[in-house]
C-alpha cells in the first residue's frame, strides 16, 4: 500500500534537551528530563542494567546477586565527568568486596584515555584470588572506549574475559586533531594528527605519545561474542550480561 504522510518542518529549540551522543538513543527514558512525549520503540520500564540512567555519563553499581560491582564508562571527556570515575567507582568497590568486576565499554565512544588509564591499570588489583573481570565492548565502542578496554586486558592479563561484539573502529586508526570552518558557508573540516596503533607496537614519527606512555597493544576480538540483535532490543535483553550471569 502506499500511504503519504505530510511533516511539517520544526525549527530548533535551543532550550530544548538534546541527547550528549547518538547512542543516548537507545535509551527510551526522556532526555535531561525532556517531557515531550516521545514514541518509543520499547517502554521505560523494565529496562536492561546498560539502558537505565541514560543521561548518565558513567555508573559504579553493586550486583550481590552476582557477586560483582558494574563499572560503567560512556566516555573519557573530562567535562563530562570522567575525572570523576575513578572516585565513584572506587567508593563502590570499597564498599562492596565483590569477587568480579564488569566493565561495560560498550558505548565508550572517546575522549581522554588519560583521564581513566591509571585507574584500569590498577583495576584488577582489587580482585581478590579467584576474582575475575569481564569487559564488555560493542559497536560504539571506540577511540579512547577501544584504548581503554587494551590498557584493562593487558593490566588483568588471563583474569579478563572480552564480551560482546566487535568494535567500532579498526585497531589502528587516527584521532586527536582540530577542526577547520570556511568563514563564509559555516563548513568545517575535521583533521586528525595522531596516529593510534592497537595491533602492534607504534613506532612511527606520527605516533601518539600515548602509544608509548599505556599498554594499548591487545586482542579486542571478543572471546565471548554476544551479538545484539534488534529482537532482543525489542524484548529488552542483555546477551552481555545474559552470557557473564551464566559464567
Amino acid at each position: 500500500a502506499e500511504i503519504e504522510r505530510e511533516i511539517a518542518y520544526t525549527p530548533a529549540d535551543p532550550n530544548r534537551a538534546a541527547p550528549w551522543w547518538p547512542m543516548r538513543w537507545w535509551s527510551p527514558e526522556p532526555i535531561n528530563g525532556d517531557a515531550t512525549p516521545w514514541a518509543t520503540a520499547i517502554p521505560a520500564e523494565g529496562l536492561p542494567l546498560y539502558l537505565r540512567d541514560g543521561d548518565s555519563f558513567n555508573r559504579a553499581i553493586a550486583l550481590p546477586e552476582l557477586n560483582a560491582v558494574y563499572l560503567e564508562l560512556k566516555t573519557n571527556e573530562p567535562f563530562r565527568e570522567a575525572r570523576e570515575f575513578p572516585a565513584r567507582a572506587e567508593a563502590v568497590l570499597r564498599q562492596a568486596h565483590a569477587a568480579n568486576i564488569i566493565v561495560d565499554l560498550r558505548f565508550s565512544k572517546g575522549g581522554d584515555m588519560r583521564t581513566t588509564a591509571a585507574f584500569f591499570e590498577r583495576l584488577p588489583s582489587r580482585l581478590p584470588p579467584g576474582g575475575r573481570i569481564f569487559v564488555i565492548v560493542g559497536r560504539y565502542t571506540f577511540s579512547a572506549g577501544m584504548a581503554s578496554a587494551a590498557i584493562l586486558l593487558n593490566a588483568a592479563g588471563d583474569r579478563a574475559t572480552l564480551v560482546g561484539e566487535d568494535v567500532g573502529d579498526r585497531p589502528r586508526f587516527w584521532s586527536e586533531g582540530e577542526s577547520v570552518c570556511a568563514p563564509h558557508s559555516r563548513l568545517c573540516v575535521r583533521y586528525t594528527t595522531g596516529l593510534f596503533d592497537l595491533s602492534q607496537p607504534c613506532t612511527e614519527r606520527s605516533c601518539h605519545g600515548d602509544n608509548r606512555r599505556f599498554a594499548l597493544v591487545a586482542p579486542l576480538a571478543p572471546t565471548q561474542r554476544t551479538p545484539m540483535t534488534w529482537a532482543d532490543y525489542l524484548a529488552r535483553r542483555d546477551p552481555a550480561m545474559e552470557a557473564i550471569t551464566a559464567q
